[in-house]
């Protein structure tokens, strides 16, 4: 799926067990959600890069915050 964020297409490959033999399965990686619509702070998904920035930001300015 594309990541609405950053608009990049992730993928992610496994290796799974088919007819004995392994074999590398390449799938979408799928979207994180932080919180649902209509809830306060409400984040839409987002690939696993984007989520990682986005809770970096949340961490930052919950620092700045106490540090006041």
């Amino acid at each position: 799926m594309k990541c609405p964020i950053c608009g990049q297409e992730r993928m992610m490959q496994n290796m799974e067990l088919i007819n004995g033999s392994l074999v590398l399965v390449t799938e979408p990686e799928p979207l994180y959600q932080y919180s649902y619509p209509g809830q306060p702070g409400y984040a839409p998904q987002r690939c696993s890069d984007c989520y990682d920035r986005m809770m970096q930001r949340r961490e930052e300015k919950k620092a700045e915050r106490l540090s006041k």
